[in-house]
Order: C-alpha cells, then sequence, then structure tokens
C-alpha cells in the first residue's frame, strides 16, 4: 500500500486498481485525491505547454505547422486535473457531516459530467501520444485539430440568426472574420495531410478513444 501527502488518510493501492466490490466510499475518494495530487504535482514539475518537448526527442520531430502532440496533450492533461481537483472538492465530507460516518456528498448530475469531461480529455491525451509510428501520431494531432475547428464551426453556426439579425455591423465583420479563419485553417491542415501522406479520413468517435486510452493503461 501506498500513502500520498494529502489532506485524506484513506491508503491506496499502489497501482491505482479499482475494486468495485471492496471499495468504501471512503477509498473513493482518496483514490481521487491522490491521482489529483500526483498528476498536479507532475504538471508543476515541467509538464507545460510553454516550456515544450526535450529538444531531439520524438514529440520535438513530431511537430509540424499548427501541430503539436506535446502542447495538445499537455493542456488536455491540465483540462483533467482541475476537473478531477474540483471533483474531489465537490464530494469532500462537510464540517456537518457525523464524525463516525465517512459520507462523501453525491450531486449525480452535476458529478457526472466533471467525470465524463475528466475521462474524455485525460483518454484523448493518451490516444494522442499512444502510436508508435511517427505518422500515425501526426495523423491523430490532425484529427484532433480539424475535430476542435469543426466544433468551433458549429458553435458559431449556432448564433449565426442572432448574428445577421440582431447584431451590429462591426459585430457581423467580426463573426464573418472568425467564420473565415477557421475555414482557413482547416484548409491548411488538410493541406499538411495531403503533403505528409497522413490519413484524416476515419470518423471521429469518442466512445473509441476511450476505450483505447484504458487497453494502452490497463490492456488486461
Amino acid at each position: 500500500m501506498a500513502r500520498h501527502p494529502s489532506t485524506c488518510d484513506t491508503e491506496i493501492p499502489a497501482d491505482l486498481s479499482w475494486n468495485p466490490t471492496g471499495d468504501t466510499e471512503k477509498d473513493a475518494y482518496g483514490r481521487i485525491v491522490f491521482v489529483t495530487s500526483w498528476a498536479q504535482q507532475w504538471k508543476e514539475d515541467g509538464f507545460t505547454p510553454l516550456k515544450g518537448p526535450e529538444p531531439g526527442s520524438p514529440l520535438d520531430a513530431d511537430k509540424l505547422p499548427h501541430v503539436d502532440a506535446y502542447s495538445y496533450a499537455s493542456l488536455l492533461i491540465q483540462d483533467a486535473t482541475e476537473h478531477l481537483a474540483y471533483l474531489a472538492e465537490g464530494i469532500k465530507p462537510g464540517e456537518d457531516d457525523r464524525a463516525d460516518e465517512w459520507t462523501i456528498r453525491v450531486y449525480p448530475s452535476a458529478q457526472h459530467t466533471v467525470v465524463r469531461s475528466t475521462a474524455m480529455t485525460a483518454s484523448i491525451a493518451v490516444w494522442l501520444l499512444a502510436p508508435a509510428a511517427r505518422k500515425e501520431r501526426r495523423s491523430r494531432c490532425l484529427r484532433y485539430r480539424l475535430e476542435d475547428l469543426r466544433q468551433l464551426k458549429n458553435e458559431l453556426g449556432e448564433v449565426r440568426e442572432f448574428i445577421n439579425t440582431r447584431s451590429s455591423g462591426e459585430q457581423q465583420t467580426q463573426y464573418q472574420q472568425s467564420l473565415t479563419t477557421i475555414e482557413t485553417r482547416v484548409t491548411q491542415l488538410k493541406d499538411l495531410a495531403t503533403e505528409h501522406g497522413l490519413n484524416i479520413s476515419s470518423t471521429w468517435n469518442n466512445t473509441d478513444i476511450i476505450k483505447e486510452a484504458c487497453l494502452q493503461i490497463s490492456p488486461s
């Protein structure tokens, strides 16, 4: 058993494996705190987009214009860590809880959203970096960036009617400029894919990404 320095006294199995039949609520909370603290320290030790990958490393060599696996993965991990920390803060026992009963606070709808975001962002980070071949890592980075731009364009589309009918001329110009910027970047990324022979045709599927990330972390 391993103990992590934190505000929780729960002992955590060294492999962080989950026992659905034996884990108590206190065990579950302690596991969240453990992972959050560990990931936070990892980030503070230097895994940040500003630092960049080690010069000469495979990730450093992966970079293409507008495509950087290290930056994508580090931002995703930071996002997942922040969600996990928020979850730990939200479910910890309150001052009014009975001392002889360790009970986490449950907000099913809100906690589900946070857990899902944590799992999704962390899984994408693993999925981006998992392939051994540089060509596949680059392909996945392009697909991730294109999916991000697709969602951004869709969000702009949702406010198109409002912009066209209820906004000022300046706002309409800004809207059109944003749309043009997205379309230009999409074209640039597709040109990169063609230039380097990268496959970006596969459909983006969040469930498949989470499944693959889980297999990478725990093959059995």
